[in-house]
């Protein structure tokens, strides 16, 4: 037993020394200035709009991005409290880039323009595999032009750009509440919704389908399925978001099929 102890404890000790070590390294490698600017340029890239950081601290939890705002030429604006990234650096080897986990706190988007002008680069062009283990997004707000979209969270599990994961959001838009449980394919753009629900008080409208090309919304297709109560249907569905209304009629439940993009789609009553 003794034995084993001392080699538990010198383990640690080698581990303790390799931390500090490469936090150094890191730290020596890497001036905050340059990682600042790097990290604004890749933000830059991957959404199409200018963005600014107020700083960037390193230490053995990982990295943290503090106040990150992002400005469109639409007037568009985001801004994101803080952002944690702890790397895991083992499977570099493996020609992976691997996090054990992104956390985005309180970030506030705010669009001025049309939803389906919407469109962020899709290709990261790397000659590393990606993988996060834990993706998870705290106290979000998203204001359109006449919907507030609040309390917005997100948990996404072993996300990776080859590979479907599962996804899990909810929000409050118009005192509704919302829960999504759904896959994401990012090679193929295609979101999966397994189950959906929108609740307000005691009514209830369920969601199925498929959503094509998120990335892009001025090329987005959707497959939707739709059952639920009539009042809350009207109150929320599209009417939002887009520049067309929907309204349902006559019965107090909905149950309805919607496929095509957003220019021209089709609705189908389907039997109750």
């Amino acid at each position: 037993m003794a034995g084993i102890k001392k080699i538990l404890l010198s383990l640690f000790v080698i581990l303790c020394f390799l931390s500090i070590m490469s936090m150094v390294l890191l730290k020596t490698a890497f001036p905050r200035k340059w990682m600042k600017n790097i990290v604004q340029w890749r933000i830059s890239k991957f959404t199409g709009g200018k963005s600014e950081i107020k700083s960037i601290s390193l230490d053995f939890g990982g990295i943290t991005l503090n106040n990150i705002n992002i400005f469109f030429d639409n007037h568009s604006k985001w801004n994101i409290e803080k952002v944690k990234l702890s790397p895991n650096l083992f499977p570099f080897p493996r020609k992976q880039v691997a996090l054990n986990k992104i956390v985005i706190i309180n970030p506030i988007l705010e669009f001025t323009d049309k939803i389906e002008n919407l469109s962020f680069k899709k290709k990261f062009k790397t000659e590393y595999a990606i993988i996060i283990s834990n993706l998870g997004l705290k106290n979000g707000k998203i204001y359109f032009t006449n919907l507030r979209i609040e309390k917005l969270s997100l948990d996404i599990k072993n996300a990776s750009l080859s590979n479907t994961f599962p996804i899990e959001m909810s929000f409050f838009a118009e005192n509704a509440s919302f829960d999504i449980k759904a896959e994401y394919n990012y090679k193929d753009d295609l979101v999966n919704i397994k189950e959906a629900i929108l609740k307000e008080d005691k009514k209830e409208v369920f969601l199925t389908g498929e959503l094509k090309n998120m990335l892009n919304f001025k090329n987005l297709n959707f497959n939707i399925n739709i059952k639920g109560d009539r009042i809350l249907f009207n109150k929320i569905f599209l009417s939002n978001l887009y520049k067309r209304k929907i309204t349902a009629f006559s019965d107090d439940k909905v149950s309805l099929e919607i496929n095509g993009n957003l220019e021209n789609f089709q609705i189908n009553n389907s039997v109750h």
